[in-house]
C-alpha cells in the first residue's frame, strides 16, 4: 500500500498563480496514467499537459491515491476514510489558498464529495478554505444517482474482472446513495458551478453509466452525452477534442465567475461605459479615475484572508498577483512603466487599506511613501541615491551593502523592519530570485503614484 500523492504537472512552483486545477483519477487508475489517450504513455502530451500548456497561470496537478476495486473491503481504505485522507494531504501543499478546481472520473468524483462533505461539515479550520475555494468540478461519467448505484457496481465488476467482491460492494451502495442526496441539498456544496458529461458507447457490450446515473441532480446541470465509453472519455486525443476544450472554457469561466467586487473605498455608481475587454477582466483598459462599478471586477477575498492571518508572505505574493492580474501582465510575471500608471487609483487605495489595516500601521504603500519623506525624497520623485542609502536600509531591503536575492530573503512577519512589505520584488517563478532592476523599477514607478492617490503630506 502506499500513501496518496499530489503530482506537480506544471505551475505548481509559480507562487503567484490564479488558481489550481487537480485531475482526479478513479477506480483502478492512476494519477497520469488515467489521462493518457488510449495506447500512449508520454507524460508530456496528455490532458493535464496540456491544460496547463493553454493556462499557463494556473497549477496543474493529478491526484493519485490507492483505489482498487475492493476498495470498500477490510484491506483497503473505506470512500469516507479516503476522503479526510487526502483532505490532510492537500493541507500539506496550501490547497485552498487560491481558487480551485476538480476535473474528475467516475469515482474520483464521489471522492471529491465526499472530500467537500467533510470539508464543509467537520468544522476542522484548515480544511474550511478548500470548500470555500473550490469555484467548480468537472465530472466525467460518475454514477451520481443513487438509484443507479447497484447497476454500476455490477458493470464495474464485469468490466474490471473477477478480482472484485461485487457483493461487497453492493453492500455499500446506500452510502453512496446518501452521499448524493446530502450534496444535492446542501446549501452550499450544491451551489459549486459543475460539467457533467456521460458515455454513450459501451465497454465490453456494456453502458457502465448511463445518462440517469450521471445526473447530480442538480437545477441547472445536464449531462452532456460523449461518443466515448467509460475507458476513453478521459484520455483525449488531442487538446482540440471537445472535451478538453470545454473544460477549458468552463475552468476559465469558473476563474472570472469567482472576481467577487471588493467591500472596500465604495464609490458612487456612475454611468461608465465597461467594454468587453474589461468585462473579461482585463483590468489595463480602465482609467485612473475608475469607479467602484469597474473595480468590481477585482477581487482582494484573498489578500484580505492572508493578512487577516498574519500570512505575510502569501499575503506579499497575492499583492504582486492581484496587480499582475489588473494588468494583465500575468503570464509576463512582472510589470512595465505604462503597466504602473495606468493601475487604477482604488485599486492602490484598496491594497494599501488592507496592508494598513491588519498590520496596524506598520506595513503599507502610504507607510513606504512616508518613509520617502523621512529619508529627505521629494513627493513622488524617485533618487536612486536615497533609494539605495537610505530607504532601502530603512525597510530592510538593502543590508550590510548587499540586497536581498531571493523573496523568501524578506522577513514576514511583525519584527520586519516598518514598510517592509508589501515588496513589489516579483520573484521569477522557477527559483524565486528576484531580478534588482525590475524590483527597483517598480518602487520607481509606482512612487509618483503613491504620492497621488494616497493624499500623503
Amino acid at each position: 500500500m502506499s500513501d496518496p500523492e499530489l503530482i506537480k504537472i506544471s505551475g505548481c512552483q509559480n507562487p503567484i498563480r490564479r488558481g489550481d486545477v487537480i485531475f482526479v483519477h478513479g477506480l483502478g487508475g492512476s494519477a497520469r496514467g488515467t489521462w493518457h489517450p488510449q495506447k500512449q504513455n508520454n507524460d508530456n502530451n496528455f490532458w493535464p499537459a496540456w491544460l496547463g500548456k493553454d493556462l499557463p497561470n494556473l497549477g496543474i496537478w493529478c491526484l493519485g491515491y490507492e483505489v482498487e476495486p475492493s476498495i470498500w473491503k477490510g484491506d483497503t481504505m473505506p470512500l469516507v476514510d479516503r476522503a479526510t485522507n487526502i483532505l490532510a494531504l492537500l493541507d500539506t501543499y496550501d490547497i485552498g489558498n487560491r481558487p480551485l478546481i476538480f476535473i474528475t472520473y467516475s469515482l474520483g468524483g464521489l471522492l471529491v464529495k465526499q472530500m467537500l462533505r467533510h470539508a464543509q461539515d467537520l468544522g476542522i479550520p484548515e480544511w474550511q478554505p478548500i470548500v470555500e475555494q473550490t469555484k467548480g468540478i468537472v465530472f466525467l461519467s460518475t454514477p451520481h444517482s443513487g438509484s443507479e448505484i447497484a447497476s454500476w457496481i455490477n458493470h464495474i465488476g464485469r468490466i474490471l474482472g473477477p478480482s472484485i467482491s461485487v457483493e461487497e460492494l453492493e453492500a455499500h451502495h446506500p452510502q453512496l446513495r446518501q452521499l448524493n442526496q446530502v450534496y444535492r441539498n446542501h446549501q452550499r456544496l450544491s451551489q459549486i458551478p459543475m460539467q457533467v458529461y456521460c458515455e454513450k458507447q459501451k465497454t465490453n457490450g456494456i453502458l457502465v453509466v448511463n445518462e440517469t446515473s450521471a445526473d447530480p441532480g442538480i437545477s441547472g446541470v445536464i449531462p452532456i452525452p460523449t461518443d466515448h465509453n467509460h475507458i476513453s472519455i478521459c484520455k483525449p486525443e488531442s487538446k482540440d477534442s471537445l472535451i478538453p476544450r470545454r473544460v477549458k472554457q468552463f475552468v476559465e469561466k469558473c476563474l472570472q465567475l469567482s472576481q467577487q467586487p471588493p467591500p472596500l473605498l465604495l464609490q458612487p455608481k456612475t454611468e461608465v461605459k465597461i467594454t468587453q475587454q474589461a468585462k473579461d477582466g482585463k483590468q489595463n483598459v480602465l482609467p485612473n479615475n475608475s469607479t467602484f462599478q469597474e473595480q468590481s471586477l477585482v477581487d482582494y477575498s484573498q489578500l484580505r484572508k492572508f493578512l487577516e492571518k498574519k500570512q505575510w508572505r502569501e499575503a506579499d505574493l497575492e499583492t504582486m498577483r492581484v496587480m499582475l492580474y489588473i494588468a494583465d501582465r500575468e503570464e509576463s510575471g512582472w510589470l512595465q512603466r505604462t503597466d504602473i500608471e495606468d493601475l487604477p487609483d482604488t485599486a492602490i487605495q484598496n491594497i494599501d487599506k488592507l496592508w494598513l489595516q491588519y498590520s496596524q500601521g506598520h506595513f503599507g504603500w502610504s507607510v513606504q511613501a512616508r518613509m520617502w519623506l523621512e529619508c529627505r525624497g521629494q513627493p513622488g520623485k524617485f533618487d536612486f541615491t536615497i533609494y539605495k542609502n537610505k530607504f532601502c536600509d530603512r525597510t530592510g531591503w538593502y543590508i550590510n551593502k548587499d540586497w536581498l536575492k531571493k523573496h523568501e530573503d524578506f522577513q514576514f512577519s511583525l519584527d520586519a523592519p516598518r514598510g517592509h512589505l508589501p515588496s513589489l520584488s516579483f520573484p521569477d517563478r522557477k527559483n524565486q530570485k528576484i531580478k534588482r532592476t525590475t524590483w527597483k523599477e517598480a518602487f520607481e514607478y509606482l512612487l509618483p503614484r503613491l504620492f497621488s492617490c494616497l493624499k500623503i503630506q
